[in-house]
């Protein structure tokens, strides 16, 4: 059973409970160690439970619109953005490097199995002469996108 603690906010001050006119009463249930610690950073901050809730519910609320503070929250968000893309970016960077490079190296031992086996059932240079057209048809196939290929980079446009 999850243990709750009932917060009831007392006042620090008359003046502290007048920003908080028009706004209406809630009772809510906590855990017992979330409700410490709020009830904690109010008087750390020398603030009611209400007043300390309000503004990190406010904080936290991204669709809230607050004109005063509406820059500086998306120079928040963007910046909280920008972190996690770089973080992402790296984290990829490091997973596709090492799959590039054992790919690379699947590739160049294929490659020479499949010479090795052209050499001994053709010979040496009609193995060289198909290997040197498959080369160029690769390449070539690299120069033009598939038909999928071209038709998302035209959406784009």
């Amino acid at each position: 059973m999850l243990e709750t603690h009932a917060l009831e906010s007392s006042p620090r001050t008359p003046s502290s409970e007048s920003s908080l006119t028009g706004s209406r009463k809630l009772s809510i249930r906590l855990p017992q160690a979330l409700a410490e610690r709020l009830e904690r950073d109010a008087r750390a901050q020398d603030k009611t439970l209400s007043a300390l809730i309000v503004a990190r519910l406010e904080a936290s609320d991204p669709t809230s619109v607050d004109p005063s503070r509406q820059g500086a929250d998306l120079e928040r968000w963007g910046q909280r953005l920008e972190k996690v893309l770089r973080q992402e970016v790296r984290h990829l960077g490091q997973t596709l490097s090492p799959l590039t490079a054992r790919g690379a190296l699947e590739a160049a031992v294929a490659r020479l199995l499949i010479f090795q086996g052209l050499v001994d059932s053709r010979g040496r240079d009609e193995a060289g002469e198909l290997s040197n057209q498959a080369w160029g048809h690769a390449v070539d196939s690299l120069k033009a996108p598939s038909k999928g290929v071209r038709r998302l980079m035209e959406e784009d446009d």
